[in-house]
């Protein structure tokens, strides 16, 4: 099992080696940083010694990842003085893309919402529609929130114990769990969602109408359904809508699949990363976003076709990376990426040059390179050092190991926050361009028009169309309803005083995020 004696006692050796510096605050960040990286590299080599066993029990697995975030909670208190300047992925989680657009970076903080809340999808209760600022959600405000997803139309919040959360609309069994829309406060309530007995949830991504949970034991939980062109078209062969979690991917599954360390999702599709490098994905496979459909079965419109792949979409399967070894997933409304290293790779909808790949001949939909059904190499973000991304309906944003930010895309509303491009222009922008005035950043997010920045500092900055109030700027700004063509640091007023952002994500109305205390540097 992970977690002996040793790896502590190496993790405390990297530590003391590195104290050696004149300067105290550099010397502790420095031994930090050791030490982290230490304790990672025995993680990972813990990982692959129990992947080539074959008779590893599923909780020897859970115990190793609990040691592992034990181990990482120790250090981030024994050295809580330096852990924001160590540059140090000190919980474990050096910055994600936020699948349903999320960004997640991992430590427990408030849950707080903000946009449009019609049908209590903020959580805010029933006499609160809107907000302009986030506000704490009142049901979950003595839970240690660690994450915070938005699908379409509903919410997600995982706790620091590893219970998910969930609050808004159900129509297509979006909340994982019992809620009578005739009975008041049901949806709109936050409520548990029942995950298997003994499962600990460590990530969650959410789409439109589905929701998924990625637990400690390498397993995949999933609820709601997904949608094609035409309207739901099932969760899992046998099942259209699945008002209760149901596992989808990994040990447990049928068939099932190797264990999943990562998973992401877009409107209507899951990408899974596994243990042993291999990307699978499953749901709606319109327009390529599966990577691993012909174009011709992919955007059929003929019913009975639709209905008899039906067990090729929704049963997770590998998608072909040409020997590629996969390091990171990611996510847009209708595309997919995978970080092979140095190379970034996609598939989906690229009808705005959302992949980071210049359109080629023709209008419309016979346009060149409109599409890409499978893995191609983003020559234009190969070699800059990617390491994670986040997708918008037509738009994308790519964090580089130097904390920038890269933008391509669709230009409308300012989504992209670069000041070398047109706001008010609706042509595509191919070639991927820094996004000024932040810095440092580990994890970005998407919305359909918006967008959203981390530092590793804990400061927050949205940017793009702010008709339902996802910016998080304050009502009594002069220009409080107007959109942000370059990114706008969130203060959050009062009740963010003494924070910091540790998680932001956006649905079609709304926005969340997760506020831990420490302030956040200033400008």
């Amino acid at each position: 099992m992970f977690g002996t004696r040793g790896a502590k006692r190496k993790a405390a050796a990297a530590a003391a080696g590195a104290a050696a510096g004149d300067d105290r605050e550099a010397r502790r960040a420095a031994a930090l940083k050791r030490a982290v990286g230490s304790l990672n590299a025995q993680f990972f080599a813990w990982v692959s010694a129990q992947q080539r066993g074959a008779d590893t029990a599923h909780d020897s697995w859970e115990a190793g990842c609990r040691d592992y975030m034990r181990y990482m909670r120790e250090l981030r208190a024994e050295y809580a003085d330096v852990a924001l300047e160590a540059k140090a992925p000190v919980d474990g989680v050096a910055g994600a893309a936020d699948e349903g657009a999320g960004a997640k970076i991992g430590a427990e903080g408030q849950a707080m919402t903000f946009g449009t809340g019609d049908f209590g999808i903020l959580g805010l209760g029933d006499d609160v529609d809107e907000s302009y600022l986030p506000r704490t959600v009142g049901a979950l405000a003595e839970v240690g929130v660690t994450q915070m997803v938005c699908g379409g139309m509903h919410t997600l919040a995982l706790t620091s114990a590893g219970v998910v959360y969930s609050w808004g609309i159900n129509d297509e069994g979006a909340l994982g769990r019992v809620a009578n829309k005739d009975v008041e406060g049901s949806e709109e309530t936050p409520g548990e969602v029942p995950i298997a007995s003994g499962s600990t949830v460590l990530k969650v991504t959410a789409g439109d109408s589905h929701s998924i949970a990625l637990c400690a034991d390498g397993c995949v939980y999933g609820w709601g359904t997904y949608r094609n062109s035409s309207g739901p078209m099932g969760f899992v062969p046998g099942t259209k809508v699945a008002k209760a979690p149901i596992v989808t991917a990994g040990p447990k599954a049928s068939p099932a699949t190797d264990r999943v360390v990562d998973v992401a999702s877009g409107a209507d599709h899951v990408l899974a990363l596994t243990a042993g490098g291999e990307v699978l994905s499953w749901g709606c496979p319109e327009k390529g976003r599966l990577g691993r459909v012909s174009q011709a079965d992919s955007d059929t419109q003929d019913k009975d076709q639709v209905k008899g792949l039906l067990p090729v979409t929704l049963t997770p399967t590998v998608v072909p990376l040409g020997g590629r070894r996969p390091t990171a997933i990611a996510a847009g409304a209708f595309c997919s990426f995978v970080v092979c290293g140095e190379d970034v790779l996609a598939f989906g909808l690229n009808n705005y040059s959302q992949l980071g790949i210049e359109l080629g001949d023709g209008k419309g939909v016979q346009q060149e390179g409109r599409e890409k059904y499978e893995p191609v190499r983003v020559d234009a973000l190969s070699g800059k050092g990617v390491c994670t991304l986040h997708g918008g309906e037509h738009h994308t944003l790519a964090v580089t190991s130097q904390g920038q930010v890269l933008a391509m895309g669709r230009p409308t509303y300012g989504r992209l926050g670069r000041t070398d491009v047109d706001p008010e222009s609706d042509d595509p922008v191919w070639a991927p361009g820094v996004v000024p005035g932040i810095d440092g950043v580990v994890a970005v997010a998407c919305g359909l028009s918006t967008s959203a920045a981390i530092s590793r500092d804990g400061r927050c900055w949205t940017w793009g169309s702010n008709t339902s109030m996802q910016l998080g700027k304050p009502k009594s700004a002069p220009n409080a309803d107007d959109d942000e063509i370059t990114p706008y640091q969130v203060k959050g007023g009062k009740r963010m005083a003494g924070k910091r952002v540790t998680c932001v994500s956006f649905g079609g109305q709304h926005s969340a995020l997760v506020a831990v205390d420490g302030a956040a540097a200033a400008d």
